[in-house]
């Protein structure tokens, strides 16, 4: 699930990033906001806000119900990859827009001048040049995402009122670990949590 995230994350934030760093948008300095204020909204707020807008009675599922248009449910796999995109994107972008800042033109300009231009430029220049940056933050979302699925079910139970069912993601693991055997020690996952 985190690797869904992680990949969709990359997909969606690498070419807004481009996008934002090579043309000239109108309003480019509020969706810029919009998209930092996305990352830190916390995960709880997000997850009701996507029940809220897409869940059985959200408010865009009734509208398109209305219009004849049936959509997936929210609620499963697709919905938690869905959320955890949106929230986590914004981090990739982020990373990918202070990159991209930093390329040299003069290297774009010389693909372009050799006849490498448009999609094939970004993906044989201006990607590796990236690449570092990418894979870090590739790296920040994965860790994200790995503690976000039990946040989201816990959002899906407090709104539906379903019994509490166990899910464990790896921090989590990894503590209750250490609290089980706290007396014998476990320095290993110690080291991981600090």
């Amino acid at each position: 699930m985190s690797i869904t995230a992680t990949v969709l994350s990359i997909a969606i934030g690498t070419p807004l990033a481009y996008l934002f760093t090579i043309f000239k948008i109108k309003g480019k300095s509020v969706l810029n906001i919009l998209i930092v204020v996305a990352s830190m909204s916390a995960p709880f707020i997000g997850a009701y806000s996507w029940i809220l807008l897409l869940g059985r009675s959200g408010v865009i599922t009734t509208f398109l119900k209305n219009l004849g248009i049936a959509i997936p449910e929210i609620y499963g796999f697709g919905g938690i990859v869905l959320v955890m995109t949106l929230q986590l994107f914004p981090l990739v972008f982020l990373y990918a827009k202070g990159a991209l800042k930093n390329i040299d033109n003069s290297l774009i300009e010389a693909a372009e001048n050799l006849g490498c231009s448009g999609i094939v430029c970004f993906f044989k220049v201006v990607v590796p040049l990236i690449m570092p940056t990418l894979l870090a933050a590739a790296l920040l979302v994965f860790m994200r995402g790995a503690t976000a699925p039990s946040r989201w079910r816990s959002t899906q139970r407090l709104l539906h009122r379903r019994p509490p069912a166990v899910t464990t993601v790896l921090p989590a693991a990894i503590l209750g670990d250490r609290h089980r055997h706290h007396h014998r020690g476990v320095p290993g996952a110690e080291v991981v949590l600090q």
